[in-house]
């Protein structure tokens, strides 16, 4: 997921998607602990993700205020 493409969404869509990507990630640590995750890059990628998703919304309420 890129920056520009985040940039286009609105704040409740962000949000959201945060919402999903920490459930993501969540269920990733769990699978990697129990030995069941083929690709540990998705883990990186994940985390990567919402940091760039942070980074958007704490811009757009920035700009808001």
């Amino acid at each position: 997921m890129k920056y520009t493409d985040l940039e286009n969404k609105e704040l409740p869509e962000l949000k959201d998607l945060l919402k999903e990507k920490k459930l993501l990630i969540f269920s990733l640590k769990t699978k990697l602990r129990l030995m069941q995750v083929k690709n540990t890059a998705e883990l990186r990628d994940v985390k990567k993700d919402i940091a760039r998703i942070n980074m958007v919304i704490s811009n757009k309420e920035k700009q808001s205020a």
